[in-house]
This record gives structure tokens, sequence and C-alpha cells, in this order.
């Protein structure tokens, strides 16, 4: 029995591996930006979960579009597109 190679699957799971490599580097270092330019703490909580917030609305409203567009342009090129 023979089994299918599919060769975008690994450029999907590349995609996704470095889009969350990405993001990993970001949630360590973000306090310590948002420190440097607000002095005030309680200030400091609120930007800060503020960013990471708006990441995860951006995501929540972008993927039905992206799922759209994936369906009728195809995967490939809308991965190349959102890099």
């Amino acid at each position: 029995m023979q089994v299918k190679r599919q060769p975008g699957i690994a450029f999907i799971l590349v995609s996704v591996f470095l889009d969350t490599l990405a993001f990993g580097f970001v949630i360590p270092i973000l306090p310590a930006l948002v420190a440097t330019m607000i002095p005030d703490k309680q200030s400091q909580a609120y930007w800060y979960g503020l960013l990471l917030g708006s990441f995860g609305l951006a995501q929540f409203f972008s993927a039905p579009l992206l799922g759209a567009l994936s369906d009728r342009w195809g995967r490939r090129p809308v991965l190349l597109l959102s890099i």
C-alpha cells in the first residue's frame, strides 16, 4: 500500500509553526516594551491586556474572511498573501 504525499501540507505546517513561534517570542517581551513606554503599573497591565486581546480579536474576525478567500482562490495563494 502506497501512501499519498501531499506537498502542500509541509508548507502549511511550517507556516503555522512560524506563526506560533513568532507569537511565542512576543509574549515574554511585550511587558518590558510596554513598561518602557508607560510608567504606571496599572496602565501597563491595561495596555498589555489590550494588545494581547486585540491579537485574538483580529484572528477571530479575519479567520472567516481568509477562509472564504481560501475557498475561492485556493489555500496556497492565500497563505502566501497572508505571510
